[in-house]
């Protein structure tokens, strides 16, 4: 017997966040699914990351391996969508958030 489903996020950011320019901002994105699924972060700025690459930051952006984003130092010119998208062989869940950085 093989047990297998898609993913399906558990736990994500609210749709509009509002900060201001220095507070770090964690947007959440946690999933299950079997087998596991990955976590990729689409930024405003069309740069992806990925859990796939453990830990790995650009610009003021972390990503934790679990799917946690973390805006470290946001700025005015981070504000925008960023999207949240988890694969795994059996499909595919999604989901955005507004971030407005003053």
């Amino acid at each position: 017997m093989i047990v297998a489903y898609p993913p399906r996020i558990t736990n994500k950011a609210p749709q509009n966040i509002h900060t201001r320019a220095g507070s770090p901002v964690h947007l959440n994105c946690m999933a299950i699914g079997i087998p596991k699924p990955e976590i990729t972060w689409e930024l405003p700025d069309s740069s992806v990351l990925t859990t796939a690459s453990k830990g790995r930051s650009i610009g003021t952006e972390l990503l934790h391996p679990q799917g946690t984003l973390v805006v470290q130092n946001p700025r005015p010119s981070d504000s925008g969508v960023y999207k949240c998208i988890v694969r795994n062989a059996l499909g595919m869940d999604s989901s955005s958030t507004y971030l407005k950085v003053i």
